[in-house]
């Protein structure tokens, strides 16, 4: 009888541990797993370009994606060369991000090439690249092709513009220096037609690098009737600060890509708005997150253009802008 009785004890112990130990992996099974936090690589490219990145960041807070709390910034800054840059990125593709945001044409080419290296396929959304299809970037504007897509300035065709508001602005001027990295992101070929429509000299010079940038202007022979066009590419934004500071030493009018480049200290610049591309990418990388293929969304252009012009920096080099001139720019800069 006791044996019985035991027997039914361990039969009602062994059910019962069955029970519990079901109900409590059963349990942990259905407690909701926290989704993962995507992770954003971020390049930038300051100073020239940081607007775009502040912008992105704040359209993407609005947009419900906040930084440390569903979604996780890894930022790093591009070099002042390719080979670096690649270098510096490439250690991060090797976290497998979900997306990575370049500014600007060197970080974008060192992401594009990094990730084929490594053969990662990360998503990349660019902004501020002139010429992404004569550039490689993509196949189309329509059908990017491949992981990349992002938001174009069109600075390579609003380059001749630049050039016919100088030649408006001051016709005195009869010698452009342009020194550039990239001929196409550049618009080269566009700005030796117009210049020569114009009578105007066009010096050009191919440069490596940022150094080799500034340092060709530095020693550049300037005289009375030169003036600087900042070119559209990743040198001309790295040393976008020391051709402000010869421009003004020299008392040579440079003329820049954007409003930005007229705050920091250039007379005039047209272009659009890097911030309005920061947001305009934002929009793009949401889609993406959400799942959204790179090579199904078309590349977008700019379509909004501004004329800015600096008054305190025409002060300061010794030149008059024609009223007639003001009435045209959408931004005037009086400083002090």
């Amino acid at each position: 009888m006791k044996m019985q009785i035991l027997a039914a004890l361990a039969g009602f112990l062994a059910v019962a541990l069955i029970v519990v130990a079901y109900l409590f992996f059963g349990a942990v099974e259905n407690v909701p797993q926290e989704e993962p936090m995507p992770v954003v690589i971020v390049v930038r490219n300051p100073p020239s370009l940081d607007t775009a990145w502040i912008r992105f960041r704040t359209r993407m807070e609005e947009l419900g994606y906040r930084d440390g709390e569903n979604v996780r910034y890894v930022i790093t800054e591009v070099s002042t060369d390719l080979a670096s840059t690649k270098r510096n990125i490439g250690q991060l593709l090797e976290q497998r991000p979900d997306l990575v945001y370049t500014m600007g044409v060197l970080a974008t080419r060192a992401a594009k090439e990094a990730a084929e290296d490594l053969e990662i396929d990360a998503p990349i959304v660019f902004a501020v690249v002139s010429d992404p299809v004569g550039s490689g970037f993509v196949e189309s504007m329509q059908h990017p092709g491949g992981n990349i897509t992002g938001i174009t300035p069109a600075s390579n065709l609003t380059a001749s513009k630049r050039l016919e508001l100088l030649h408006e602005m001051l016709p005195s001027i009869t010698r452009v220096v342009h020194p550039w990295n990239d001929e196409k992101t550049s618009g080269a070929a566009a700005l030796r037609e117009i210049a020569s429509s114009l009578g105007l000299m066009l010096v050009e010079r191919q440069i490596p690098d940022v150094a080799g940038f500034v340092e060709f202007l530095r020693t550049y022979p300037f005289r009375q009737g030169d003036a600087i066009l900042r070119p559209s590419d990743s040198i001309g934004a790295g040393g976008f600060n020391d051709a402000v500071a010869l421009a003004l030493e020299h008392k040579v009018p440079l003329v820049g890509t954007n409003e930005g480049d007229t705050e920091r200290g250039a007379l005039m610049s047209y272009g659009t708005n890097y911030g309005d591309i920061g947001e305009a990418a934002a929009r793009i990388a949401e889609l993406i997150l959400r799942g959204a293929s790179p090579s199904e969304i078309p590349v977008e252009e700019a379509t909004r253009f501004y004329l800015t012009v600096n008054l305190d920096t025409a002060r300061k080099i010794g030149v008059t802008v024609p009223e007639s001139f003001l009435l045209k720019a959408h931004r005037i800069i009086e400083g002090e």
